[in-house]
């Protein structure tokens, strides 16, 4: 059975907290949840403030995605 990555990952890097969107189904679902103005991080990545970590993880589990902490 092949290894299944997170949809998502983030990074918490104190102040701020990276999101990176590993997969087709993480991409889509930034693109729809996640303001277009949003800092961008990268390619696939985007920072967001500590608050927004619960329910922006929260969100994307309710919507079948696989989120975790990297």
């Amino acid at each position: 059975m092949p290894k299944r990555h997170p949809d998502l990952t983030f990074e918490d890097h104190g102040s701020i907290v990276i999101m990176f969107a590993n997969s087709a189904a993480g991409r889509a679902w930034v693109s729809e949840h996640i303001p277009a103005d949003a800092p961008r991080w990268g390619v696939h990545g985007v920072a967001i403030e500590p608050r927004y970590l619960e329910p922006i993880i929260q969100g994307a589990q309710d919507d079948g995605l696989w989120a975790g902490l990297a």
